[in-house]
């Protein structure tokens, strides 16, 4: 079960046990382990609730001292769970008080039926008020659903590391494929920062497998920064947004600093077999990433809107494979990475591989005045056996080359743009 791979045996035993029909599970059996010390009290508490809201203080969570809260928080999805189960409505929410709530262990709820939740808020007072500090090298929260039929709604809290390489600190799961016409995910007002100055950071903010249209809106991400950062913390958090086999996602003012990745948009079906479609990325943020956006899928798939953006990498900013119906348009692009970096390979702001009918317009290939001196190589578009491209109305203001075409590529337009003296306009690799 690839949603548990990083969960203790333990865990992963508990989530084998609870994939059972909706109709087996029980709060009294199913209730996770580590919560079982304390399910007298838990019981007790999750009878108390007559409503769908849920207060993890009610199950002994305290947000004012230091101590693990993650059993508590536990027994407060499981009373959920089970109280959603036996209601009409089928939705519940959890609302975290101020404080700050430390998770030892990552809490998880395994094979979520429609039977069981159609809906689910976890939300907290903003993400400066209500803290889930990561104590473990696991995460936070990981939900996993056996449709794809649930929406979540993710608001109002900050997720904190508190070591180098705490998990995943968001991670969801469904089945993937079918067609919802519902998001899957809303997340917004959230944040994914360790405190300033330290070199703390999630291996994974968000991993997504499956969603449906899920809605990614001003969230901010963050690994290892300062000026006392080495180059190596600066890229220890793998990737901010790991959005796998997941359909037409949205992120609007979403920041990523600090990791090797920004987003990634990835499917593993082999050629042939139809992957996700559709992407939408505006008024966002990619900063010191080796590569800012990825998009990729085995076969040729439909739709990418990116815009109005800013991606400062170090290697690639846009990398897109198999990909048609394409627009890039009104975006700032930097060549970045730390300024006392040792650059050893050609960086590329754009780069299609087997991509066709794309645009690509009105987009600023600049060098920050602190890079001047930068002397490494650089080519603003690549098209890599791509083909029937429109290039139109960029302004290529950096050294290097403005268009390199590779392979196969024929078709492509390259008309009204503007070049700073010495860039060279075009080339032609076979």
């Amino acid at each position: 079960m690839l949603a548990f791979a990083i969960f203790t045996d333990k865990s992963v035993a508990l989530a084998q046990r609870s994939v059972a029909p909706s109709h087996n599970y029980d709060f009294q059996r199913d209730c996770h382990p580590e919560s079982s010390q304390n399910a007298q009290a838990g019981h007790q508490a999750c009878d108390k609730f007559k409503g769908l809201v849920f207060n993890p203080e009610a199950f002994g969570a305290n947000g004012n001292d230091d101590l693990d809260d993650s059993v508590a928080i536990q027994a407060t999805f499981d009373c959920m769970r089970h109280k959603s189960k036996i209601s009409a409505a089928k939705s519940a929410v959890v609302r975290f008080p101020p404080g700050r709530f430390v998770f030892d262990h990552p809490v998880s709820l395994a094979g979520i039926t429609w039977r069981e939740i159609h809906g689910l808020t976890i939300a907290g007072e903003g993400p400066q008020v209500t803290v889930l500090a990561s104590r473990n090298d696991k995460g936070v929260l990981h939900l996993d659903f056996k449709q794809r039929r649930h929406t979540v709604t993710l608001q109002g809290l900050r997720f904190e590391p508190t070591k180098r390489g705490s998990g995943t600190a968001f991670e969801m799961t469904q089945i993937s494929g079918g067609n919802q016409h519902r998001r899957s995910l809303i997340m917004r007002d959230v944040e994914f920062t360790p405190n300033p100055e330290e070199k703390n950071y999630f291996d994974v903010a968000v991993r997504l497998h499956g969603a449906w249209r899920p809605l990614i809106d001003n969230v901010m991400v963050a690994g290892p920064f300062g000026p006392r950062v080495s180059n190596e913390d600066i890229y220890a958090m793998r990737v901010c947004f790991q959005l796998e086999e997941s359909y037409n996602p949205t992120l609007v003012n979403a920041k990523c600093w600090s990791a090797k990745t920004g987003l990634a948009v990835v499917s593993s079906k082999p050629p042939g077999k139809r992957g996700p479609e559709g992407l939408m990325v505006t008024l966002s943020n990619f900063v010191m990433v080796k590569t800012g956006i990825l998009l990729e899928t085995g076969s040729i798939e439909p739709g990418a809107f990116i815009s109005h953006s800013h991606v400062n990498a170090s290697e690639t900013g846009i990398l897109m494979k198999n990909r048609r119906f394409g627009i890039i348009s009104n975006n700032l692009f930097y060549f970045g990475g730390p300024r006392r970096q040792v650059h050893t390979q050609t960086y590329k702001d754009i780069r299609l591989v087997n991509s066709e009918l794309t645009t690509i317009n009105d987009n600023i290939f600049h060098v920050p005045i602190r890079d001047k001196d930068y002397d490494g190589d650089r080519i603003m578009i690549e098209l890599d056996n791509s083909r029937n491209c429109l290039l139109s109305q960029n302004m290529f203001n950096s050294p290097g080359i403005a268009v390199v075409e590779k392979g196969d590529s024929q078709g492509n337009s390259v008309n009204q743009n503007f070049f700073l003296r010495g860039v060279k306009h075009s080339e032609r690799e076979r």
